[in-house]
C-alpha cells in the first residue's frame, strides 16, 4: 500500500520500527527489506526471505499479514 502512494522504504521501515517498539525489537534491518524488494519486488519475496532466515536461525521469529494482492498489512 505504501508503494502505491510513493512512500519510500525508509519511511515504511521506520513505521514498522515504531509499531514494534524500537529497533531492538526488530528481527530484520532496513537493508534486509531493501535486498528482498530489489531481488523480487513484492511481499511474497519478503516472506520467502524471512522463512529462509527462520530455517537458518531457530531464534528468528516473524509474523507477516499479507493481503490477497501480496501487499504487507502488518509485520510483527
Amino acid at each position: 500500500m505504501n508503494d502505491e502512494v510513493c512512500v519510500r522504504v525508509n519511511k515504511s521501515y521506520r513505521s514498522l520500527v515504531s509499531s514494534a517498539g524500537g529497533y531492538d525489537n526488530m528481527e530484520f534491518t532496513e537493508r534486509d527489506v531493501r535486498k528482498a524488494l530489489r531481488k523480487h519486488g513484492d511481499a511474497k519475496a519478503l516472506l520467502t526471505h524471512f522463512l529462509r532466515m527462520s530455517q537458518l536461525n531457530k531464534d528468528f521469529y516473524f509474523k507477516i499479514d499479507i493481503d490477497e494482492d501480496s501487499w504487507i498489512r502488518n509485520v510483527f
